[in-house]
């Protein structure tokens, strides 16, 4: 038995140290983002400017499974969890915007020749094609979307 008595007590410490960073991590998320599902920083949590544009609600964490989830799960600090925001990143007026902002362009003639959808026929643009939504786009990456990415897998920021 000393063999498989070691082997039990090696993988109790990696279950340990495994568990004392998952602590460390919610701990660090429920100081930035809230605990539980509940917003945090008294903001919206809609990316809006009482956040600082910065999502301030709750996530739910799935795990994929280790190797399950990519060529870059490797390179991400736990790269197989999958985070789900609790509430909207962007509000129903910023959607709103971008969509106006595409049919203006689709009525004026600009449409996309490769398709991400199967409701291609209801018609699609690229963002390149639609100079606000590639500014303001531009500038909630870095302020939001890209800061939410380092806090949750460890990615640059910049």
């Amino acid at each position: 038995g000393g063999a498989a008595e070691g082997d039990e007590a090696a993988e109790r410490s990696e279950e340990a140290r495994s568990e004392e960073e998952h602590a460390r991590e919610v701990a660090s998320g429920r100081a930035r983002f809230g605990p539980g599902g509940e917003r945090g920083g008294g903001g919206s949590g809609d990316g809006g400017e009482e956040d600082g544009g910065r999502y301030s609600g709750g996530f739910r964490t799935h795990d994929a499974g280790v190797g399950n989830a990519g060529p870059e799960e490797a390179s991400l600090r736990g790269g197989h969890l999958v985070h789900a925001t609790e509430a909207p990143l962007l509000s129903a007026e910023q959607c709103a915007s971008l969509v106006e902002e595409a049919a203006a362009a689709m009525a004026a003639g600009s449409s996309s020749s490769f398709t991400y959808t199967r409701n291609e026929r209801l018609g699609e643009v690229h963002v390149h094609d639609l100079p606000q939504a590639r500014e303001w786009l531009r500038a909630e990456l870095r302020r939001s979307l890209f800061p939410l990415l380092a806090e949750r897998f460890g990615a640059d920021a910049a």
